[in-house]
């Protein structure tokens, strides 16, 4: 694995590369409040077989914060990996990351040969369905414990036990069906997102 960082415009974008570069690109994009760690089983495993780029988006991860965090914005620092990458690309998005994907997929971007999204919430640029979903509850939730933990200073592993006892939609706490690498993924990525990337959604 070769971490890298992109550029689009003034804002550095972290990113990492597995594989060979003779191998066919995908490209993983991760949701809200996550990182490009979250992708690196997968990525890892396609290793043999193709080049696996992981991004983080603007105030994710160890990507620089920004002064906006619209959709627009996750479109263009997809198209800045795109453009790294400089070949017809599958592009792979969770949530956030699946609605980046296809926009992408629509306009359409000569770099994209394929998308494959999981779970994209479309309401997010619907206000109206937006606010019917049990996101903004859920969102104001977990931006309230991450504005305080941040606050405060608080150590890696006071979000580990946040993530870990969380409700979880599929019922219980999130431990019940997260294993420990993924929910240190998150809680990592919690503790380095800016706050301010809730504020911008939806639009």
């Amino acid at each position: 694995m070769t971490d890298i960082t992109l550029n689009n415009g003034d804002i550095k974008l972290a990113a990492s590369i597995h594989g060979s570069a003779s191998g066919e690109p995908v490209l993983f994009l991760h949701g809200l409040s996550m990182s490009r760690d979250t992708w690196n089983e997968i990525a890892t495993r396609l290793g043999d077989r193709y080049q696996a780029w992981t991004l983080d988006f603007r105030g994710h991860g160890h990507s620089a914060r920004a002064s906006s965090y619209k959709i627009a914005d996750y479109i263009a620092d997809a198209q800045a990996a795109l453009a790294a990458i400089g070949r017809r690309t599958v592009v792979v998005g969770h949530s956030l990351g699946a609605v980046v994907a296809g926009a992408l997929a629509q306009g359409p971007h000569p770099n994209v040969r394929a998308v494959l999204m999981e779970d994209p919430p479309w309401y997010f640029g619907e206000r109206g369905e937006f606010e019917r979903s049990i996101y903004p509850a859920l969102f104001s939730v977990v931006s309230s414990y991450q504005s305080r933990f941040q606050s405060e200073g608080a150590r890696l592993d006071t979000y580990v036990r946040f993530v870990s006892n969380a409700p979880s939609p599929m019922g219980g706490i999130a431990s019940n069906h997260f294993g420990p690498r993924h929910l240190l993924s998150h809680a990592s990525a919690l503790q380095r997102q800016d706050p301010a990337c809730w504020a911008d959604l939806p639009n």
